[in-house]
């Protein structure tokens, strides 16, 4: 029993760069030829590709919406303690 690779992920820099990294999906059951794709991250220095964008977006939301979350925590943690220490609760 042994792993075979079903898709890999070959990760370039730049359109011009060499593969910087290469992620795979292996199966079990050996398939007949792995699908192999391409992901390049930026046209250009900090002109990110569309796929990239795409692919980190809902990273990208999650980060935001958890500083939020957080600071609203604060916010109104600080608030709490503002307002017990006036003799208001």
């Amino acid at each position: 029993m042994g792993l075979y690779p079903m898709r890999i992920l070959q990760v370039q820099g730049t359109p011009e760069a060499s593969i910087k990294r290469s992620l795979l999906l292996f199966l079990s059951k050996k398939t007949a030829n792995p699908l192999i794709e391409t992901l390049v991250i930026e046209k250009e220095r900090h002109q990110y590709t569309q796929e990239y964008q795409e692919l980190t977006k809902k990273i990208f939301l999650l980060k935001v919406l958890n500083r939020l979350l957080k600071h609203i925590f604060y916010s109104k943690k600080q608030f709490v303690i503002l307002r017990s220490s006036q003799g208001v609760l």
